[in-house]
């Protein structure tokens, strides 16, 4: 779990044992954008379905995000912009066109998808 969360750009805070060993409370500080994306699915199998969260918004802090613009035939597809940490966004826009390219039915031209960051 803990690796989970600093995967997440969590913050640790702290750790507490309940009732010996068996149970333990780790308290992080993660950004609400990292527990949106695919942090419960993750959560719920890195635990075999065991471990549980729970959650409260403690204010806004200014983050290092980029726009990920989408280009489709060269023209950009403002539905499938994303917004995330610059860390993350090549991973992010590589997995999104590796996705987009499994839904686009296949042509007998070619169909040029790029992932932008920025002028990049």
């Amino acid at each position: 779990m803990m690796k989970l969360c600093e995967d997440r750009r969590g913050n640790y805070k702290k750790t507490e044992y309940l009732g010996g060993t068996t149970r333990v409370i780790l308290v992080y500080e993660l950004p609400l954008a990292e527990v949106i994306y695919d942090f419960y699915d993750r959560l719920k199998s890195s635990t075999k379905g065991y471990g549980t969260m729970d959650y409260e918004v403690t204010g806004f802090r200014a983050g290092n995000l980029v726009k990920v613009d989408i280009l489709v035939n060269a023209e950009r597809v403002d539905a499938l912009s994303v917004i995330v940490h610059r860390d993350h966004a090549e991973a992010r826009g590589r997995k999104l066109l590796v996705r987009l390219k499994e839904e686009i039915d296949k042509h007998l031209f070619e169909i040029p998808l790029q992932a932008a960051i920025g002028g990049k």
